[in-house]
């Protein structure tokens, strides 16, 4: 009934609309190539003087047992299948103590179901508060989006909340998505995260190795990713980009 009702009122409601606003660069290409709507794009923003509070110098300690490739948030259909490639990256690796840690409120079996499983640990959900510490501790932070899933249109245009908080972060991401994603494009472009977008665990491997070894790139892609959360991911910013749209109607 929505898909129904969406089809038949969505380009009323969009050329209707004063303004139009969407949370990424491929929304708004969609929306043009659709409906020939212009759309002025905020990217869903954090509060960056709240996360910055909540990290502490303890969070900088490197865990001596291993590395870590962490993930915060919920796991579902949209990421499974690259899930299950990381895993089996992780193997391809042979790197002593690499383990993958999900912070989400999906139950053990639910991962296990799924195929997630072997060397992961799996934490209980935590409050928002603690993730900034999380984050900042990981040596790698992982963003996935599936590549076999029964909506790659979400999954192209799928802008997950959580990227302020990984750019902010101060931790290589890791992106293991399909190219024509918006999340891959992102990345890309701004050179703010490695990409992976092969359907592939060997390239995936390569990639983590690659980043826990060198250095050089993994200050690199921090710095831009830093910049990029102080800036088109804040929330001072998004009010300010939406003080202007509303302004503009006046």
């Amino acid at each position: 009934m929505l898909r129904s009702f969406a089809d038949e009122q969505e380009k009323v409601i969009l050329k209707g609309a004063a303004q139009v606003i969407v949370p990424n660069e491929c929304l708004q290409k969609e929306y043009r190539k659709r409906y020939g709507v212009p759309a002025t794009v905020i990217h869903n923003p954090f509060d960056s003087t709240e996360y910055h509070k909540n990290i502490h110098e303890e969070s900088l300690r490197k865990d001596p047992a291993g590395k870590k490739i962490v993930y915060t948030g919920a796991v579902y259909e949209a990421h499974y299948s690259a899930f299950r490639n990381l895993i089996a990256a992780i193997k391809l690796t042979q790197i002593p103590g690499l383990t993958l840690h999900i912070y989400t409120p999906q139950s053990d079996s639910n991962l296990e179901t799924n195929g997630i499983s072997g060397p992961v640990v799996v934490h209980k959900h935590l409050p928002n508060s603690e993730m900034p510490d999380i984050q900042r501790g990981a040596d790698l932070l992982f963003l996935p989006l599936a590549f076999k899933s029964e909506y790659p249109d979400i999954i192209r245009t799928s802008a997950p909340g959580k990227m302020g908080e990984y750019l902010a972060a101060g931790t290589p991401v890791l992106v293991h998505a399909p190219k024509d994603s918006f999340v891959a494009w992102f990345f890309a472009q701004n050179q703010c995260g490695l990409v992976v977008s092969d359907d592939d665990p060997l390239p995936l491997s390569r990639a983590i190795t690659r980043l826990l070894s060198d250095d050089r790139l993994s200050q690199d892609i921090t710095m831009h990713a830093k910049q990029l959360a102080a800036t088109e991911f804040d929330s001072r910013y998004a009010r300010e980009k939406f003080l202007a749209l509303l302004n503009g109607l006046e």
